[in-house]
């Protein structure tokens, strides 16, 4: 399975990404640690994505 991941902000530690997967048409807003892909049972659609506030400087960068 083909993933494609791209990080919209990090820092030192951890990484922001958006996540999609093209052969089950599937996008996904993550956190993990640097260079790694965020588990998709850890994520938040980019609707719920949109809807929290902030929980700290690098989600707000994001």
């Amino acid at each position: 399975m083909e993933v494609l991941s791209r990080i919209i902000a990090a820092n030192g530690k951890e990484a922001w990404s958006i996540v999609f997967i093209p052969d089950e048409l599937h996008i996904y807003i993550g956190r993990a640690a640097r260079g790694a892909i965020p588990d998709p049972l850890e994520r938040d659609t980019v609707a719920e994505f949109l809807v929290w506030l902030p929980r700290n400087k690098l989600h707000r960068k994001a």
